[in-house]
């Protein structure tokens, strides 16, 4: 199975479990390894900042930004459809 970034492990999710990357959404602490694969996927992120750094100026933002997972539930409401 493909590592992270790389979109295809988002793609064999999305198989696996008869979803549209739309209706996936991917939780990570890295820019780079996580929220930049799942949205060249096609994948909604959160960005789960804990350290409160400064997002990357050469990435596109993630939908979401969480500084801990006790805001998931409020984006998971917020989401439409997931």
């Amino acid at each position: 199975m493909p590592m992270k970034p790389n979109p295809d492990m988002f793609h064999y999710t999305c198989e696996v479990f008869e979803i549209a990357p739309l209706q996936l959404l991917h939780v990570g602490d890295s820019p780079k390894s996580d929220v930049l694969g799942a949205q060249r996927a096609g994948v909604k992120t959160v960005w789960l900042n804990r350290r409160e750094e400064e997002w990357p100026d050469d990435l596109a933002p993630p939908d979401f930004e969480l500084t801990s997972l006790n805001g998931l539930l409020d984006i998971l409401a917020e989401a439409d459809g997931i």
